[in-house]
């Protein structure tokens, strides 16, 4: 029995492209087969309610009305004969309308449907057998794009989160009610809406999924579509870890504060792993931001109290967060877009929002938003580990952690202090200190205010630094003649404003010194 051409149009959507991929090699071949009867029957041989035994194993149904010859398949289809009895050497074809679909249990459906990652995450689990079982099973399938970016948990937290898309019943789209509760094989409840056309799911969080196809039923069960992945109930943490915000997860372990977000009740600005991934790290690779400053940064991304959801943010709002700082929310009036300004004036764009969980809400931002820190801290948040240890250890730390201390600190980097080891291991501490004195102004001095080639500035050490401008470049001209470059500038802190330079500056030797 030979399907036209224009049969094969008539699968479901996806179904020809993914039979022929070789991973479903096996289902095609049963599709196949199951237009294959031993034999030449002719027209003339078949007969009403005739039984025809295909090679895939299972039957055909032969009915013949008035002279009109139709086959039902497994699902109970008719088909139409388009033209009888075109003779080969080897046997006869019948030209059929459509396509004969043997039982193919919902497993098999999903494979040639599509959702080839939800399939894959059955086998994970362990449950693919399950689901070739007696059924009868409704399954509600993200798509693959749905569980693109998120990172699957494992062992029975993933078949936690499997079958909390099964239904223990097949429900047929015409089954579904707005406001029907259904409790999944996992145990807990989903509930259905329908608004017009528009049929969404909610999970436990709150999180809503719109169900984009319907009906692809199998021989023990039948398959929604969906376009995002529900989640049973799961905490700030486990969602976030799911979301794939691995960073934020492992720096909330780091500073102990996991358990914290998975109970009461939260909103959290959730940076990217793209955003700790710029963090400093020691030469090992291990953060270098510990506690308290790594608890006070992450407790400034997260505000207590009932949730606040993309649509409670106004332009112009201040929050307050958990560590006690504000963030100021502006909204685009024409493309909505929406920002954040932490306490030292850096601004982070909110790039996803109302990421539900069972105890609060998580926003996706694409910066750190940086709370009220001093020198100390704001230095050590920007990698510059060599200058916080030489300032704490000449003494300086009380300075550049006084509120009311208002210094512009030129930070060589890290490299640049590795370039003079050999000569600051010369030094004696209160050369040292002179040396790290000389990085420091005692004003602030934003980078609009270097307008004059040439200036003179004088450090706290006392001896001059030379500005020198040319078109927007900026470079330190130091006591020993050498000419620094400014990489970096206006990076604030509460008591004042750091200028990276690429290099260490050296003051003038004093007579008869080093």
């Amino acid at each position: 029995f030979a399907p036209v051409n224009e049969a094969f149009d008539g699968l479901p959507l996806g179904w020809f492209a993914n039979l022929l991929l070789p991973e479903n090699e096996d289902i095609l071949t049963k599709i196949l087969s199951y237009h294959v009867v031993a034999g030449a029957a002719f027209s003339t041989d078949l007969t009403d309610g005739q039984a025809l035994t295909t090679l895939e194993g299972t039957a055909l149904t032969v009915n013949i009305a008035g002279g009109t010859i139709t086959i039902s398949d497994a699902s109970g289809k008719d088909v139409d004969i388009v033209e009888a009895d075109i003779e080969a050497s080897n046997g006869v074809l019948h030209l059929t309308r459509e396509i004969f679909v043997p039982e193919l249990d919902v497993v098999e459906v999903a494979r040639i449907s599509g959702y080839s990652t939800l399939v894959s995450l059955v086998e994970t689990a362990g449950l693919t057998e399950t689901l070739e079982g007696e059924g009868p099973f409704t399954i509600f399938a993200p798509n693959n794009l749905a569980f693109e970016g998120l990172v699957a948990p494992e062992g029975e937290a993933l078949t936690d989160l499997l079958t909390y898309h099964v239904v223990a019943d097949e429900l047929l789209a015409a089954d579904l009610t707005d406001g029907q509760v259904l409790t999944t094989v996992q145990g807990e409840d989903i509930t259905v809406n329908i608004d017009g056309t528009t049929v969404t799911i909610t999970d436990a969080n709150g999180n809503v999924s719109t169900v984009s196809r319907t009906d692809l039923v199998g021989s023990n069960g039948v398959i929604h579509g969906l376009e995002a992945v529900l989640l049973p109930a799961a905490t700030i943490p486990e969602v976030a870890s799911i979301y794939g915000y691995s960073g934020l997860v492992d720096a909330l372990v780091a500073a102990g504060l996991d358990e914290a977000l998975a109970g009461s009740s939260w909103t959290v600005f959730a940076p990217t792993n793209e955003v700790f991934e710029g963090l400093p790290v020691d030469g090992d690779g291990n953060p270098v931001i510990e506690n308290p400053l790594l608890s006070n940064i992450l407790t400034y991304h997260a505000i207590e109290g009932d949730p606040i959801f993309s649509g409670d943010l106004t332009d112009g709002q201040v929050a307050t967060m958990a560590n006690g700082d504000e963030v100021t929310v502006s909204i685009d009036e024409g493309t909505g877009a929406v920002t954040l300004t932490d306490e030292l004036g850096n601004m982070v764009g909110v790039t996803a929002t109302d990421i539900r969980a069972s105890n609060g809400v998580i926003h996706e931002i694409d910066g750190l938003l940086t709370p009220s820190l001093d020198m100390v801290d704001v230095a050590t948040l920007n990698g510059f580990t060599t200058l916080v240890d030489l300032a704490v250890g000449a003494g300086l730390g009380p300075v550049l952690t006084d509120p009311d201390a208002n210094l512009t600190i030129f930070a060589p980097t890290n490299e640049a202090f590795d370039a003079v080891s050999e000569v600051l291991g010369g030094l004696t501490e209160a050369e040292v200190l002179a040396v790290l004195q000389y990085h420091a102004l005692p004003a602030i001095r934003d980078a609009a205010s270097f307008t004059i080639d040439g200036e003179q500035i004088a450090t706290a050490q006392g001896e001059i630094v030379t500005v020198r401008l040319d078109g927007e470049a900026v470079t330190l001209e130091d006591g020993q003649g050498n000419t620094v470059n400014v990489t970096a500038v206006d990076v604030a802190a509460n008591n004042g404003l750091i200028h990276v330079i690429d290099a260490v500056l050296l003051p003038p030797t004093p007579e008869g010194g080093n």
